[in-house]
């Protein structure tokens, strides 16, 4: 196919859609996750600043395994838990860090944050 000189369109349509607004999105904590196989499990990349993650204490190379008690092997389950747990709520995050199980509390941003 050439499209040098082209008579007709390149496309019939084109969609131009906002951004999803806020109350669809779900509330985020702050932290860059990375999904790993060997070992398996999702890790803390980083954190960022002034994020409900940094106020909760959560560091770099901390491995979450449950939100609210629930087991999470995929960042989109992480994502899921968070959304269902909704703005401005309480979240209970268990991670392990230097080899030690913990459970940290984070606030989720409210919705005009």
């Amino acid at each position: 196919m050439n499209f040098d000189g082209a008579s007709s369109p390149l496309a019939h349509y084109l969609w131009i859609t906002k951004p999803a607004p806020p109350e669809r999105r779900g509330p985020r904590i702050g932290v860059i996750l990375r999904e790993q196989e060997d070992p398996r499990g999702i890790w803390v990349e980083r954190v960022i600043p002034d994020s409900p993650a940094e106020k909760a204490g959560l560091l770099p190379g901390d491995q979450f395994l449950a939100t609210d008690g629930k087991e999470a092997k995929r960042v989109k389950e992480i994502q899921d838990a968070l959304a269902e747990r909704g703005w401005g709520k309480e979240v209970t995050v268990t991670i392990v860090r230097n080899g030690s199980k913990k459970e940290v509390t984070v606030i989720l941003p409210s919705l005009k944050d």
